[in-house]
């Protein structure tokens, strides 16, 4: 029957508003995997393009024949140490094609990508980052050689002495980073980097030391006592200045190494949170939100994402407690954007939902009725169709005055209930609207329902002359199309296609 069809109607609405959420989902999904997939093809074509230039440098540097002045080859080495420089330095290029990388593939669902395309992408990262490291292993290998060419060109006194002017100069470096390290990506990127210069610096070194070293012990064994005594107390400082460095260079590459992985969890998180909880208050905000199992699904989703809403915080939390660190406003801020953002979701969703049940309450309230109403119009047509024609006999007379009266008393106490459909009609029309609910009982005018009666002293009195003997009006020839009287209503609301589906139903 007709509860029948609009039970498939709803199953039809429902199936295809789910369809219709999940073809959102999948767009705002697409979305995602293509900025990360133009990301990382232009970081890759930016590490790529370096890569070539610095290799055909790097070529030519390390085939250019060792000199044999000591000028000439600290100018050798000079230039070996720009090149490396130029390497940490633009290392961010390989370290953002990774990052993208592995962004491009976290992003992907393990049924959204081929094992053979996943493979792909990786030796890609793999391949760039291996001609990477050959390139630093290269240049490594080339100052190694160039340091021992010096040294050798050098005697032990200029060793050391020229050992001791670069400690100072390392250590008052290592002075000037050891400052609190920054939770802005972009500052604590430059930290990195300037640390890693002097790492490298520090790499760097240590041939010329084991050299000097070997040397010196030579020289110790050596006949010349009063110079062999100025070259170990030289020695010494010299290898345990270098021993100290080297002890704080290492504990500041753990606190950089540390901080730098605790801000990478908590951007990753951050970000996948900011990213899901925009998407779902775009879905949620949308005009068709106000299907009831549109805020059911996004409710449901919230509530399976908390474990890792709250992982996010818990990350942010522990970064900004650990010691030696400034900019944590930074931090704390996103924190606070991140839960302001899953409170507005929470309140819009109960909002929503609420509204949403109310409106389905409301219209199984009114459907209710609407059924029992009609049941008693059907009963009243019947009881009037039973009506005998008036008779000229006394008694029966009386006794057919006092039956048509019995049905006017009910007739008119019966315009309560369709007040009431009248009001759960027009207040649910007005959810439908985004109005607030009217309730129209006690207004002076009121608009009649599709079931609304005029009152009873707006009628004219039952014709108890008429050959008929049918004085009553059917109550059903009181429907109107619409929430208006008769068809002027109707005419007056522009055509029953323009009503709203609670004004056509009863048309």
């Amino acid at each position: 029957g007709e509860s029948e069809v609009k039970i498939k109607v709803q199953e039809v609405s429902t199936a295809y508003q789910n369809l219709l959420n999940r073809i959102d989902r999948l767009g705002d999904k697409f979305g995602i995997l293509y900025n990360k997939q133009r990301n990382f093809e232009e970081c890759m074509e930016k590490a790529t393009a370096w890569l070539n230039s610095v290799t055909k440098t790097t070529k030519k540097v390390i085939d250019e024949p060792v000199a044999a002045d000591p000028r000439a080859i600290q100018d050798q080495l000079d230039r070996v140490k720009a090149l490396n420089m130029e390497l940490i330095q633009q290392a961010r290029l390989i370290d953002a094609a990774k990052q993208a990388g592995n962004s491009l593939l976290d992003a992907f669902d393990e049924a959204d990508i081929s094992p053979s395309e996943k493979r792909n992408i990786e030796n890609k990262i793999k391949r760039m980052e291996d001609e990477y490291n050959n390139i630093c292993n290269a240049v490594n290998g080339r100052s190694n050689e160039l340091q021992m060419a010096l040294l050798h060109s050098q005697d032990i006194q200029d060793g050391l002495d020229r050992l001791l002017k670069w400690l100072d100069d390392a250590e008052s470096n290592l002075r000037n980073q050891n400052r609190p390290v920054s939770l802005i990506k972009e500052k604590l990127e430059e930290q990195i980097q300037a640390h890693r210069v002097l790492l490298s610096d520090i790499d760097g070194q240590k041939p010329t030391f084991d050299a000097v070293n070997d040397s010196a012990r030579e020289l110790l064994n050596s006949s010349n006592q009063r110079l062999a005594k100025k070259i170990e107390s030289k020695l010494k400082e010299v290898n345990l200045r270098f021993e100290k460095l080297c002890e704080k260079a290492q504990k500041r590459s753990e606190l950089l190494e540390d901080i730098c992985k605790s801000v990478g969890i908590f951007e990753i998180g951050a970000k996948r949170m900011e990213e899901w909880l925009t998407a779902m208050l775009e879905l949620i905000q949308k005009k068709d939100s106000s299907d009831l199992s549109i805020t059911e699904d996004v409710m449901n989703q919230k509530e399976v994402r908390r474990e890792e809403f709250e992982e996010v915080l818990r990350s942010g939390k522990t970064l900004v407690s650990k010691r030696d660190i400034t900019d944590t406003s930074v931090v704390k801020e996103r924190m606070r954007a991140l839960e302001q953002q899953w409170k507005e979701l929470g309140d819009f969703v109960s909002e929503q939902h609420r509204k949403n049940k109310e409106k389905m309450e409301q219209l199984s309230a009114y459907e209710a009725l609407r059924a029992k109403i009609l049941e008693w119009l059907t009963s009243m047509e019947f009881k009037v169709d039973a009506l005998e024609p008036v008779a000229l006999d006394k008694e029966v007379l009386r006794r057919q005055s006092l039956e048509i009266k019995t049905l006017s008393k009910e007739y008119a106490d019966y315009s309560t209930t369709i007040d009431k459909v009248n009001d759960l009609g027009n207040s649910y029309d007005a959810m439908l609207k985004g109005e607030s609910p009217r309730h129209y009982s006690g207004s002076p005018r009121k608009s009649a329902s599709p079931t609304r009666m005029s009152p009873p002293k707006h009628r004219r009195s039952p014709d108890y002359g008429s050959p008929s003997g049918r004085g009553i009006q059917s109550p059903l020839s009181s429907i109107s199309s619409g929430f208006g009287s008769s068809r002027s209503s109707a005419d007056n609301l522009g055509g029953i296609e323009d009503l709203t589906p609670i004004q056509q139903q009863l048309a």
